[in-house]
């Protein structure tokens, strides 16, 4: 690989981050709000993501800046 040959790092991004699961929650949460199904899988992540540090700085940054900050 040519980074590798070169001395250099590739910047390697997370799968999941904090604004991809926020933006996750939200997308079931209006589902659910439309009273569209959602599966077994989503409803356990919708329930357990509430509350938890992620979820709280989350929610935190979408009331200080809007959806704005969820697009980063």
């Amino acid at each position: 690989e040519q980074a590798k040959a070169t001395g250099q790092r590739r910047k390697v991004e997370p799968l999941i981050t904090p604004q991809k699961s926020y933006a996750r929650w939200k997308e079931i949460e209006a589902k659910k709000i439309n009273r569209f199904p959602v599966s077994e899988k989503d409803e356990r992540f919708f329930t357990n993501f509430v509350g938890t540090p992620d979820w709280i700085a989350m929610r935190k940054m979408e009331e200080d800046f809007g959806d704005f900050y969820l697009q980063q």
